[in-house]
């Protein structure tokens, strides 16, 4: 983690039966959605890509909350400091 320029997690709520609006610290919906999560961005901001889970189709659809498609630290709460 130390050597990488980004580290992104992929998550799916739904799978470990998170229910709609009990995911992160703002409460977000979780039906059908995928978030990907910038820990870790040495070129820019950390914050929460949201995509519609289209899997179906092998497709994963930008889409937003609260209109926006991309959340940041001051939506997302302060950011875990891991240091080694």
């Amino acid at each position: 983690m130390q050597a990488s320029d980004y580290v992104i997690v992929i998550h799916r709520p739904e799978i470990l039966n998170i229910q709609d609006n009990e995911y992160g610290p703002k409460n977000w919906p979780v039906k059908n959605l995928i978030y990907f999560h910038f820990i870790k961005n040495r070129e820019g901001e950390l914050g929460i890509i949201v995509f519609e889970n289209n899997l179906k189709y092998n497709r994963m659809d930008e889409t937003s909350l609260d209109n926006r498609k991309y959340l940041f630290e001051e939506d997302i709460g302060p950011s875990i400091n891991y240091e080694y």
